[in-house]
């Protein structure tokens, strides 16, 4: 195993590495080589461990590929769609912090836990659960946005974060207090992500 290899810890469902074109099924204690990609289907599910301590959750339909950049020890993961969960090592202040990119987002992280996911339309969202996260379009000027545990940001194609403003948390009756007056079925069919507590984003979804 190259020591800039990542390691498998465990798989379940359809999860592979792209290897010239075609879809090969790994297993846990496999290894991930630099410049790889692993996609998981619809029931897949992994878990990786990378050469500084630093562990992955890999969740369903995901699409990444480790350190593509390979001339880059920073871009660790580059991430095309899907999420994951990442349990970064803590650096020291003289190491330079980790990368991940997405299609609209560069994440910056010197040790943290926090997740990223990217839809179909390259829309990134970053959560933060430990440390703190720092986030800047990947695609338009400006500066980046530090994120704190419990807070997440959507960066969306076009629309530059010094345009996303923060949101406050709904419960259930938060839909009365903005006088929202919307059935269970129908928040169900909102994107009710907009109203997670510390989700920063353009706007509001519209209520027809």
């Amino acid at each position: 195993v190259a020591s800039n290899a990542a390691i498998i810890t465990s798989s379940t469902g359809r999860v592979s590495i792209e290897r010239s074109g075609e879809l090969w099924a790994v297993a846990a204690g496999m290894s991930m080589n630099v410049g790889q990609v692993m996609v998981t289907g619809t029931d897949g599910f992994a878990e990786m461990n990378l050469p500084d301590g630093s562990h992955l959750e890999i969740f369903p339909n995901s699409r990444f590929a480790y350190r593509a950049n390979q001339f880059s020890l920073r871009d660790a993961i580059d991430l095309f769609l899907g999420r994951i969960k990442f349990h970064i090592q803590k650096v020291t202040k003289d190491d330079p912090s980790i990368r991940v990119n997405s299609p609209t987002a560069v994440i910056s992280v010197r040790g943290t836990v926090f997740d990223v996911e990217v839809d179909p339309s390259q829309t990134t969202r970053v959560s933060v659960d430990e440390g703190a996260v720092a986030v800047r379009h990947r695609l338009m000027p400006g500066s980046e946005v530090l994120l704190h545990p419990g807070e997440s940001i959507e960066v969306m194609e076009g629309v530059p974060l010094a345009d996303l403003c923060p949101l406050r948390p709904l419960d259930t009756d938060g839909w009365s207090r903005l006088g929202l007056h919307v059935s269970a079925q129908r928040r169900g069919q909102l994107r009710t992500s907009l109203f997670r507590p510390g989700i920063r984003r353009a706007g509001l979804a519209r209520i027809d």
